[in-house]
């Protein structure tokens, strides 16, 4: 055997008996455990959920189950926000599109428990091997074979570009990996972007370009914007923060049938109500208390508690036209909801992005088969999947046609406002340049699907402290205010659909807390880096 992997077993040996994965997840309790479970009977309290994505749809199965009478508002055609799935006609079949590719991680601890309890496990399968496809670096196959350390030594092992004396030499950075500190390193490192952090502690180009910048596009920002406290917590919470953090799932079915259906099922079932293509303009504000009423253009519908689980763009318009048409509001209510306001809008939105699902009258044959794909320096484009290779009703598709389905993911769009028709030019050379079999072959294109967003929160650097709480509509003086949203912060490492819900959740329990109604547990990734025993 070489030295080196003589020397790397030894290392590996003797990781296991220096560290540990972190600290395990832990629970929040209520805060009022002796309260009762359900409202008291005959007592109604109506709740207004505006927005029925991940955040709202969470927080009205909290309520609904415990008594509440619950409406949500959605202003899209369907529900599901960020894993919303519409139906679209290609050749005479009808097929199902979600919004774009998802994994689903270890990490997402409420999302599991709404997964468990909705029966819906069966839909979900390991996604194992996780490949990345550069420019300036051979291929990589990622494994998931936690825990840490073993996940990164054996990524340091296998990899054709990553120099493992490289990693161990730099005891900053591994300082930030087996110490992160939740409570601590926002303050520490939020006022850095990444790329100033990378500088600064000497990160391993080939490291960060093979394994972080990777995971830092998902979240749609760029690194010389893109908070480092936040790049840490995304490592903290996706690869180190317990022993089976790096371990991921995908869906053999769209993300309508596997999760979103029968969520709104369940709700609607025990009483909720779910409408869609209802846009919220503007809420009605009580000028004597401040409380929000109803929605302006419907007063038959008065309700006691009101949760905005919006976007970040829709929270700053809804609130932007709340303020405006409630002129009669006394001064010291037009400064809170003013002051309100002012605090969201510091928080920027990202750069656009694309999802572009495309239908071809053939399938690769002699391009690595991979079902995922990243592709971080292949801009525009920086993730493709095969749903012919994923999903069974595009499976059956293609084994019936031998055509194949795939999709493209193009990140912080940078070519302008590119109409529809007009997309596939724009990536086709990214395209021909990662996979040339599409263009040597002349694939035919039957159809293809493009969604264009900018809708996404921005987490660069120096805005955290800005980052309001699912709580802090009330901590400004709004009593029946809650938000819920991906965009908020947490006191716990969370992030993407986990946040969404996980704020769904907390929106719900500030509601069960006021009403004496016992508050419903979250668990939580631990706070801490695995550190040295």
């Amino acid at each position: 055997m070489e030295t080196w992997k003589i020397l790397t077993t030894f290392a590996v040996a003797i990781a296991a008996y220096v560290f540990h994965g972190g600290d395990p997840p832990r629970i929040i309790q209520p805060r009022n455990p002796n309260d009762p479970e359900r409202l008291p009977k005959g007592v109604t309290k109506k709740v207004l959920i505006v927005g029925g994505g991940l955040a709202g749809l969470s927080a009205g199965l909290e309520l609904v189950e415990r008594g509440y009478d619950v409406t949500i508002q959605e202003k899209n055609q369907v529900l599901g926000g960020r894993l919303m799935t519409e139906e679209v006609e290609v050749q005479g079949q009808t097929f199902h599109i979600e919004h774009g590719f998802h994994g689903w991680f270890n990490n997402y601890h409420n999302m599991k428990d709404l997964r468990n309890r909705l029966g819906v496990n069966k839909y979900f399968y390991p996604w194992v091997e996780n490949y990345f496809m550069f420019r300036d670096y051979e291929m990589e196959e990622v494994h998931s074979v936690g825990p840490f350390p073993f996940n990164l030594l054996y990524l340091a092992v296998k990899s054709p570009n990553i120099s493992l004396l490289k990693l161990m030499l730099n005891p900053l950075f591994a300082s930030c990996t087996m110490f992160y500190n939740h409570d601590t390193f926002y303050e520490r490192y939020e006022n850095m972007t990444f790329a100033e952090f990378e500088d600064y502690y000497g990160i391993d180009k080939a490291f960060s370009d093979v394994l972080l910048k990777p995971a830092l596009s998902a979240t749609f920002n760029e690194p010389e914007v893109f908070s480092a406290a936040e790049m840490l917590m995304f490592s903290h919470f996706y690869f180190t923060g317990d022993d089976k953090a790096d371990r991921r799932e995908v869906t053999i079915v769209d993300y309508g049938t596997a999760l979103i259906n029968p969520w709104a099922d369940r709700i609607t079932q025990l009483g909720g109500k779910l409408q869609v293509n209802t846009p919220v303009g503007d809420l009605k504000i009580d000028p004597d208390n401040g409380r929000l009423t109803h929605v302006i253009d419907d007063e038959t519908n008065q309700y006691d508690h009101v949760i905005l689980a919006t976007d970040l763009p829709a929270t700053k318009k809804i609130l932007e036209s709340t303020i405006k048409s409630n002129y009669e509001m006394s001064p010291k209510i037009a400064e809170i909801y003013t002051n309100l306001k002012a605090n969201v809008d510091k928080i920027p939105i990202a750069p656009p992005y694309k999802v572009i699902r495309v239908w071809f009258d053939k399938k690769m044959t002699n391009s690595p088969n991979f079902n995922v794909v990243q592709t971080p320096q292949h801009h525009p484009i920086n993730l493709i999947a095969q749903y012919h290779l994923l999903e069974k009703e595009y499976m059956d598709w293609s084994e019936k046609t031998g055509g194949s389905v795939v999709e493209f993911h193009a990140y912080v769009w940078q070519h302008g406002n590119v109409s529809d028709d007009k997309v596939w030019d724009v990536i086709a050379p990214a395209v021909k340049e990662i996979y040339p079999e599409i263009i040597e072959r002349e694939f035919k294109i039957l159809y293809y699907h493009v969604y264009s967003y900018q809708n996404f929160a921005s987490f660069s650097s120096g805005i955290e402290k800005y980052r309001p709480t699912s709580g802090y509509p009330q901590e400004c003086g709004i009593p029946n205010l809650s938000f819920a949203g991906d965009w908020l912060h947490t006191d716990y490492p969370s992030a993407l659909m986990e946040r969404a819900v996980s704020t769904g959740r907390e929106a719900a329990n500030h509601i069960l807390l006021k009403d004496h109604v016992r508050q419903v547990s979250l668990t939580v990734t631990g706070s801490h880096g695995p550190g040295i025993i």
